[in-house]
């Protein structure tokens, strides 16, 4: 008996599924993030001004870049739900908004004492948790953008920290 022949799926329509596949979840994952960076920004937000009314008054200052943030984080949002929204933004407004948004409010909590280098080492934690993030974006142009601006603005944390420039390179590594 002969084996019955099988039908190939060329080439281009297994590239066309995949295509699709794949800016259908670029998509998802986009709207995902867009609603997770707005939550996670309005507990912060919420937890900052509470922080500063009732604990500590100096912490008042990060209130308008929580707030600044906040109405980014509403704008991605907004743009994420609309039919047509570029998906090239899925993952680089990790690097372009997150990551310098999360360094100004860092660096703003800088006071010049030996507490610094604890909040530049933390910041170091953020930025590498910002990198997974970047992930859902399904684009390593992106993870890469995301690396080196979290990497860069690591390393202007750390200098105004005092971190000395061993520290500095092991971090980066």
């Amino acid at each position: 008996k002969q084996a019955p022949a099988v039908t190939q799926i060329p080439a281009t329509a297994d590239h066309e599924a995949f295509a699709h596949a794949l800016t259908a979840e670029r998509l998802h994952n986009s709207r995902r993030l867009a609603w997770f960076r707005l939550l996670g920004v309005s507990g912060f937000f919420a937890l900052s001004a509470f922080a500063g009314w009732v604990m500590d008054p100096a912490r008042e200052r990060s209130i308008v870049l929580f707030g600044s943030y906040w109405l980014i984080a509403l704008g991605l949002l907004w743009l994420s739900l609309r039919r047509g929204a570029p998906l090239r933004i899925a993952g680089l407004e990790v690097a372009l908004v997150d990551v310098p948004m999360v360094f100004l409010l860092q660096y703003d909590t800088l006071s010049g004492g030996t507490i610094d280098r604890g909040i530049a080492g933390f910041s170091a934690g953020l930025f590498l948790n910002l990198v997974i993030i970047a992930g859902l974006g399904l684009d390593p142009r992106a993870i890469a953008a995301t690396a080196i601006v979290g990497a860069g603005l690591e390393l202007i944390l750390q200098t105004a920290a005092g971190i000395t420039v061993g520290g500095r390179v092991a971090t980066i590594l």
